[in-house]
């Protein structure tokens, strides 16, 4: 008897959750063979997969130890783990989001969903059961029910849980959207509150529990933001993670009007790193200076590596004044280095009213930097990036 019913619930289980294991299937084994080059992306997002999985797999064991074997421990494991699990997915989306967390708010986003678990871990002592849920054995139904507990806060904890995240990925993307593209802002904030609602759905609309919307939404955002990131890496220098030239043209085209300042720069002895330590040594300059700009550039400024060793920073509607500080701290972070960057800018006003202008003298004195560079070094052009570390030929 217990045999065939649970062939039974195998086969719903399959029937009902084909659409959800093909996309599970098929975009898993896209992301390993990613797992090289993306590896963090790719860990992020077979995770939510997983936990994707995992939601109707104990959903189904959930209703099998209510209504075939009776067990109120398997239901309530179930039900727990499920608890757990949603919350857990919009955690995984706010670290794909690629803030790096320091300090206070890494450990307030993990002392949240320690809370929820430690919460879901009530039902399973008598002490402490009624606190939040718990299910018990109803005789004249002959199945295990699930019981509300009295402690509302605890009971709704894993919606509260989600709403945290969901409301400090929001205010994420406000950041996001001072700093960066309007697609990198909404890209994650999206899938979170599709996520959210579809909890809230399965949760507050559901009293016949037919509605199985949540494993299929975490699925499809998945597949979105998977989308999401192929498209941008187009706009993404793969050296550097700095704005590409195909990018800089799209952007500047559009903002134009509003930019008020130009700063152009240049990696001094770029050839020299190539002929004689190896591309790997040049390429980790490029990174270093990619890595001091994205340091120093403002929430109105956007930067690009065009090619080569050539980089072009744009503001929006920023001030003179933060222009002159972001080249002042960049020019101090690059002294700890090993490395050089000959800098112009030019700054909107009646002798360049124009874009074209502001190339012009951005250039001009770009390229008077560079040649004040190697004269104060007293080296030949274009043959060291480095100064007293033993490379440079007099």
């Amino acid at each position: 008897m217990i045999k065939s019913c649970t062939m039974k619930y195998l086969y719903d289980f399959f029937i009902n959750n084909f659409v959800l294991l093909c996309i599970v299937a098929v975009l898993s084994v896209t992301l390993i063979r990613k797992l090289k080059k993306q590896r963090r992306i790719s860990i992020y997002l077979l995770i939510i997969l997983f936990i994707t999985l995992l939601l109707p797999i104990f959903d189904t064991l959930q209703e099998f130890s209510e209504v075939e074997t009776k067990s109120v421990f398997g239901a309530t494991f179930c039900a727990a783990c499920m608890y757990v699990l949603r919350p857990a997915c919009l955690l995984c989306f706010i670290f794909l989001s690629g803030q790096k967390f320091k300090g206070v708010w890494y450990y307030i986003l993990l002392a949240v969903f320690t809370l929820n678990v430690v919460i879901n871990i009530f039902p399973f002592f008598e002490g402490t059961k009624e606190l939040s849920y718990f299910y018990w054995y109803s005789e004249a139904e002959g199945i295990v029910k699930w019981q509300p507990g009295y402690v509302q806060l605890f009971r709704f904890m894993p919606h509260i849980v989600s709403f945290f995240y969901l409301a400090f990925l929001l205010y994420q993307s406000i950041g996001l959207l001072q700093r960066k593209h309007f697609a990198d802002a909404i890209g994650i904030s999206v899938c979170a509150a599709v996520i959210f609602l579809a909890a809230i759905i399965e949760t507050f609309f559901n009293e016949d529990g037919v509605i199985e919307v949540l494993p299929t939404s975490i699925a499809a955002c998945t597949v979105f933001y998977y989308l999401f990131l192929y498209e941008r890496t187009n706009k993404i220098d793969v050296l550097t993670g700095l704005f590409n030239r195909a990018s800089y043209f799209d952007d500047f085209s559009k903002a134009s009007k509003n930019v008020t300042g130009i700063i152009q720069l240049d990696m001094n002895g770029l050839k020299y790193l190539n002929d004689n330590y190896g591309h790997l040594e040049g390429d980790k300059g490029l990174k270093r200076i990619a890595e001091a700009i994205n340091n120093n550039i403002t929430r109105k400024m956007y930067a690009y590596r065009l090619g080569g060793d050539e980089f072009i920073v744009f503001a929006v509607n920023e001030s003179e004044e933060k222009i002159l500080k972001f080249i002042s701290s960049f020019k101090e972070e690059l002294k700890k280095t090993k490395y050089y960057c000959s800098i112009g800018y030019a700054y909107r006003n009646k002798e360049t009213d124009t874009t074209d202008k502001m190339f012009k003298l951005s250039e001009e004195r770009m390229y008077s930097d560079k040649a004040e560079f190697y004269k104060t070094a007293q080296i030949e052009r274009r043959k060291s990036a480095y100064i007293g570390e033993g490379l440079s030929e007099n």
